[in-house]
C-alpha cells in the first residue's frame, strides 16, 4: 500500500489558521476530490470536527483520535496511526492519503512514500503548518502551474514529491509494522 500526505501549503508551510484552509482555492478542493475518491482517507480529530459537511463522500474516512469521539456510522476510530495503517492496509487499499491536520502529517513524514502537496502562493499566518522535509529524501516527480484567475484568486501549482529511491526499502510500499 502507498501512503500518500495530501496537503495545500503556503511558502512558509501554513496549512490551516483557526481549524480553517486560509484560502479558497475551488480548482484544489476538486484536484483533491479526484486524487481520494474511492480511497481511505486519513485524519486526526480536529481535521475531522473541522469537515463542514461531515464525512467526505466517496472515501472511508478514518480518525485517530485518542478520545472517544461520537461519528456517523461507516467513519471509523482507531486510537492511534498503526492500528489505522493496519486496517486499511488489511482492507486491500492500494493508495491511503493522510490529509492532516499537522500532528498527523508530522507523525507520518517518515512512513509516507509520496506528497501530494498545492503549492498556494499566498503568505499567510497560520497556526498548523506541514512539516519540514529534507530534499535529500525526496524528488520532485510533477509540477502543474496554475495562474491566479476569476474563481481562483491566488496562483498555485500542483506539485508530487516522491521519496528517493535509494532511499527506499525494496517495493518500499506501507506494510504492517513497517517503520
Amino acid at each position: 500500500m502507498i501512503v500518500t500526505s495530501i496537503a495545500a501549503v503556503a511558502p512558509n508551510r501554513a496549512i490551516g489558521k483557526n481549524n480553517k484552509l486560509p484560502w479558497h482555492l475551488p480548482a484544489d478542493l476538486r484536484f483533491f476530490r479526484k486524487l481520494t475518491t474511492g480511497h481511505h482517507v486519513i485524519m486526526g480529530r480536529k481535521t475531522w470536527q473541522a469537515l463542514p459537511n461531515g464525512p467526505l463522500p466517496n472515501r472511508v474516512n478514518v480518525i485517530i483520535s485518542r478520545s472517544a469521539i461520537e461519528v456517523p456510522e461507516g467513519v471509523l476510530v482507531f486510537k492511534n496511526l498503526e492500528l489505522a495503517l493496519e486496517w486499511v492496509f488489511r482492507q486491500g487499499e492500494t493508495e491511503a492519503f493522510i490529509i492532516g491536520g499537522a500532528q498527523i502529517y508530522q507523525a507520518t513524514m517518515n512512513i509516507v512514500d509520496k506528497m501530494v502537496l498545492t503549492e498556494v502562493d499566498i503568505e499567510v499566518e497560520g497556526d498548523a503548518f506541514f512539516p519540514e522535509w529534507r530534499d535529500i529524501d525526496w524528488e520532485e516527480d510533477t509540477r502543474d502551474a496554475h495562474p491566479a484567475d476569476e474563481k481562483n484568486p491566488h496562483a498555485y501549482q500542483f506539485v508530487t514529491y516522491l521519496r528517493k529511491k535509494k532511499r527506499r526499502d525494496a517495493g518500499r510500499a506501507w506494510r504492517p509494522f513497517d517503520y
